[in-house]
């Protein structure tokens, strides 16, 4: 699958032509992906320079995201097209580390106990990007 990229003043996001997760029998299509401006969430108590959320819908309506830890270290070709033409389509797992290891970080209830459900899912293992991709990542705020 690949994706159209866009960014907005909070995240460079790209929208997905394809690719799912199967969580607990569930299917969930994939709607996006966002690199937000600022890592939001720690991963085991580690603050990362970046983090990538992969946004899925479920048919019933609920969420699934699952958020990479990116780190620093080797170039990633994806975020390397996605930071020099915006409108590039790139591979999502790409932006995928080799070990694909998740655990479950919490799920609510989305407008009220009988609403959708969102799960969030941490992959344990972070994605590199260099340096120099992230100084051009946050060159773009």
């Amino acid at each position: 699958p690949a994706a159209a990229i866009a960014p907005d003043a909070n995240a460079l996001r790209a929208t997905s032509e394809g690719g799912i997760m199967l969580v607990g029998g569930v299917q969930y299509t994939l709607q996006y992906i966002e690199l937000p401006k600022h890592a939001e969430l720690p991963f085991s108590s580690v603050q990362y320079p970046m983090e990538a959320r992969f946004v899925h819908r479920a048919a019933d309506g609920s969420t699934a995201i699952l958020s990479v830890p990116v780190t620093e270290g080797a170039a990633n070709i994806a975020l390397e097209k996605m930071l020099q033409n915006k409108k590039m389509k790139v591979d999502p797992n790409d932006l995928l580390p080799a070990t694909r290891d998740i655990t479950l970080m919490g799920q609510t209830a989305q407008g009220g106990c009988n609403g959708p459900i969102e799960r969030h899912y941490v992959m344990t293992t972070p994605v590199q990007v260099s340096a120099a991709q992230i100084k051009k990542f946050e060159q773009l705020f």
